[in-house]
């Protein structure tokens, strides 16, 4: 499983720290661990990721009470689609409004996206997505 992915090529999808969507970051998987409890507080998966063209790699921590966290082995994984409705933008001289397909933080981002991961044909390394409550204990 992950184990044998430090230092591979992966992608990393989250939910968007603004609602609107899933998040897809194509780079390196540099470390992974638990950090341990502390002061009575649960444990917490965390991860260190360098994106793809940057310097500088970035720390993920898995705390939210409804994670929703996806490993993809390689750079190939599937794209989501737009977070924008086509048909719902209007264009006015140099400048276009959108309007996105769903509300932020409404629950089909998130369903739409399980799907299209269910349907593609990719390794998952790590999946911690709190819709499908399957958490593999053989991780670490």
């Amino acid at each position: 499983m992950i184990n044998n992915h430090r230092n591979k090529k992966v992608i990393v999808y989250r939910f968007s720290d603004f609602g609107l969507g899933i998040s897809k970051y194509i780079g390196t998987l540099i470390d992974y661990g638990i950090k341990d409890q502390i002061m009575g507080k649960q444990s917490v998966h965390w991860y260190e990721f360098r994106q793809y063209k940057k310097r500088l790699s970035t720390k993920f921590y898995i705390a939210d009470s409804c994670p929703y966290f996806l490993i993809i082995g390689g750079w190939n994984g599937p794209n989501q689609d737009g977070i924008f409705d086509p048909k719902m933008s209007e264009t006015s001289g140099s400048f276009t409004v959108s309007h996105g397909r769903y509300m932020s933080c409404d629950s089909r981002w998130k369903t739409d996206f399980d799907r299209l991961i269910d349907r593609a044909d990719c390794d998952i390394l790590f999946d911690h997505r709190h819709t499908k409550m399957e958490v593999k204990n053989d991780v670490f």
